[in-house]
């Protein structure tokens, strides 16, 4: 991997979940589920930011390598929002979110473990399998992630949270018609190459 993108795996890092950690306890359900959703959505930001920078560098479709910048930009976006939200210092989220991402795999959290997967499956395709897997695998976590910041931003648990889902549900909204636009393109090239 380039500078570049090593660069960019770092400043991302700098505000990955943990900090959700640095907000006052209140100790209610309410506050854990808003707490909860911060931290999956710091990891999701991580995940999605990896996987579409090596898109940019390995996607061969114009149309899935333009994706993948729209998705680094708009994860970009999240995150310094995310991190304005959570206040924490970028040094504290970085080591508190290596701390729960160990503590996390340990446990077997399947999600961080399907994101793993996802990006060495992605790292060891090329060309058109590697745009199929890549926009199929943006297809299937953008559903998950519509509905996770749906419930989030239909709670009124937090107004800081909700709003801030709401503000976000748009941007996942868009990642997943994208996506699923992709996916029917990349089906109607492969009908009409299947068919000369």
């Amino acid at each position: 991997m380039n500078a570049k993108y090593t660069l960019a795996a770092l400043v991302i890092s700098a505000a990955l979940p943990g900090a959700a950690l640095a907000q006052s306890n209140t100790n209610t359900n309410e506050s854990q589920s808003s707490q909860h959703f911060l931290q999956q959505v710091a990891r999701d930001n991580m995940h999605e930011m990896h996987e579409a920078m090596l898109a940019e560098w390995k996607a061969q479709d114009p149309a899935v390598k333009g994706y993948a910048r729209l998705i680094v930009d708009d994860h970009s976006m999240l995150t310094s929002q995310l991190s304005a939200l959570q206040g924490a210092q970028p040094f504290e989220q970085w080591h508190n979110a290596k701390n729960e991402g160990q503590q996390g795999m340990r446990n077997g959290e399947e999600h961080a473990g399907n994101e793993q997967h996802a990006g060495n499956k992605l790292w060891n395709l090329s060309g058109a399998q590697f745009d199929r897997a890549f926009i199929d695998h943006e297809a299937k976590t953008n559903e998950q992630s519509v509905k996770a910041w749906q419930q989030e931003a239909n709670s009124n648990q937090n107004n800081d949270v909700t709003a801030f889902a709401k503000l976000g549900l748009p941007v996942q909204q868009e990642h997943l018609a994208l996506a699923q636009a992709i996916q029917t393109q990349l089906d109607n090239g492969q009908n009409k190459q299947a068919s000369r």
